[in-house]
């Protein structure tokens, strides 16, 4: 019983020194999960939304879309950072949910406007990283093709706005 005190304790030390907000972290299930880079995509993804439709050539049709694509993106975020990353944590082959989200960011390059690539990127490096003592070879493509993903939508909006 005492033990537990000490532990419980002990893993709020932790959550604190981290900077993690505690519901934040329940909410994201603590395992391992960096909350901050979960924020930190939605909001480079929300940028990115945003910088697509504003950069010249500015379109009016594309502007009227952007409230609804910021919205659809942020529940998209909400719905993949604090329900299936955490569940695909806490389940025995994080590396196939990883590389399921990595993938999915790789087929959605094609909107890159949105955003998606990215938060989907980052979900599976974050499941991969979390898989890399149990599934090794999955967890490495997740991580892999999550950074490519990642990495080419930002590339895709620079080469969108220099040729546009």
């Amino acid at each position: 019983s005492e033990l537990r005190v000490e532990l419980r304790k002990a893993k709020e030390r932790l959550r604190h020194s981290q900077g993690c907000h505690p519901w934040l972290c329940q909410a994201a299930g603590f395992r391992g999960l960096d909350v901050h880079a979960d924020i930190n995509s939605t909001i480079l993804a929300v940028l990115v939304a945003v910088l697509s439709v504003v950069l010249p050539p500015i379109q009016p049709d594309q502007l009227r879309a952007l409230p609804i694509v910021v919205v659809v993106l942020l529940v998209i975020s909400a719905v993949l950072f604090f329900l299936i990353v955490p569940r695909g944590a806490r389940s025995n082959r994080p590396a196939v949910g990883g590389l399921v989200c990595s993938i999915l960011g790789l087929l959605l390059l094609p909107v890159f406007w949105s955003g998606l690539p990215i938060v989907l990127g980052t979900a599976g490096v974050l499941l991969g990283r979390m898989a890399r003592t149990t599934g090794r070879g999955l967890a490495l493509a997740a991580i892999i093709i999550g950074i490519a993903a990642f990495a080419l939508n930002l590339l895709g909006l620079l080469a969108d706005r220099l040729l546009a």
